[in-house]
């Protein structure tokens, strides 16, 4: 299922503009914080090795953010002036998965973790805003 979502990032990416990656960007912070609050999809087994829905989904919140950073990181030759912002994500990113895996094998300070998964969604829309996208400005 992760594979089929990173080889979805890149290839929605490239095709309809870098609009649909800030949008499942988005979608998976909110799955995560959305599971947080007690909200979960109804009856859907837990992957191996996840403590509970939240590590689950906090998991695969980074592995798209991964996704997403790496997609950014082929445009960084093309928009040069991500690359200080493409830098912190991934600075953000590497402090969200330390978060997540202090989460993951003691199941405290998730707050600490959403947070951290929170400032890192917001990078990646940081640096979606600043690479033109073929769909913006296009007249039908």
């Amino acid at each position: 299922m992760m594979q089929l979502e990173k080889t979805m990032t890149k290839t929605f990416a490239r095709r309809l503009g870098h609009d649909v990656l800030a949008g499942i960007v988005s979608g998976a912070l909110l799955m995560t914080l959305l599971n947080f609050q007690g909200c979960k999809p109804a009856n859907t087994p837990l992957p191996p090795g996840a403590i509970n829905s939240f590590d689950a989904s906090s998991y695969q919140t980074l592995m798209t953010a991964q996704a997403a950073l790496n997609t950014l990181k082929q445009e960084e030759p093309q928009a040069p002036a991500i690359k200080p912002y493409l830098n912190q994500a991934i600075t953000d990113y590497n402090t969200a998965e330390t978060a997540w895996q202090t989460y993951h094998a003691s199941g405290s300070n998730s707050a600490g973790l959403t947070a951290a998964l929170a400032v890192l969604s917001t990078d990646i829309l940081r640096i979606e805003g600043l690479i033109p996208s073929p769909t913006r400005g296009a007249k039908p």
